[in-house]
């Protein structure tokens, strides 16, 4: 359906196109609540966002201040940006979802490349999976992730075997420990540090 305007966040995004589904198994799979509406890449080519998870907050901000943080810059790569990370000291690139609410995420190429499924780790294979439906994944445990100066230790990581895959996706069990401000019509984003 093309021609609606979407309001949201005191933004009024005009002439959009969306399409219906039913969110009702994501909704209830993944969040355990309904779902009425995804907003998308739309909502962050509108506006400079400050996103904060753990505080529960979302908003708007200049563009003429200088965010608190760490500056990445942002590479788009198959349609969606990406910043640079290092996982286990091999540098990559990785989307940073906020639409992925469970494991960190390695693509099944980046995993072969560093030899994740053959070094010995332990393999477990576990249910997961976002719009696209449930699915059955191979699940590591990284020994060290690093985004924008920050360790992290024993990370949990889900193989995605999809060809498309951002060599690393990391969602909100890794981004709820920053607060993020977004500007993807610049290519920028910061990464603040909670702690």
């Amino acid at each position: 359906m093309s021609g609606v305007t979407l309001e949201a966040l005191g933004l009024s995004l005009k002439n959009q196109t969306v399409v219906v589904a039913d969110l009702a198994d994501v909704g209830q799979r993944l969040l355990n609540h309904r779902i009425e509406v995804i907003l998308g890449r739309e909502i962050f080519d509108a506006a400079r966002l400050q996103i904060d998870i753990d505080g529960r907050r979302i908003g708007v901000v200049s563009r003429s201040q200088q965010p608190p943080g760490v500056q990445l810059d942002l590479v788009t790569e198959h349609g969606v940006e990406t910043a640079a990370v290092r996982v286990e000291n091999s540098a990559a690139r990785a989307t940073l979802d906020l639409g992925n609410g469970s494991h960190v995420l390695i693509s099944k190429s980046f995993a072969t490349r560093l030899k994740l499924l053959t070094d010995g780790r332990p393999v477990t294979p576990q249910r997961g999976g976002g719009l696209g439906g449930a699915a059955s994944r191979q699940v590591v445990t990284l020994r060290v992730l690093d985004v924008a100066g920050r360790r992290f230790h024993n990370v949990k990581a889900a193989i995605d075997p999809q060809p498309s895959a951002s060599e690393v996706n990391i969602g909100v069990s890794v981004l709820r420990h920053f607060r993020i401000t977004t500007d993807y019509l610049n290519h920028l984003v910061w990464l603040d540090r909670r702690d």
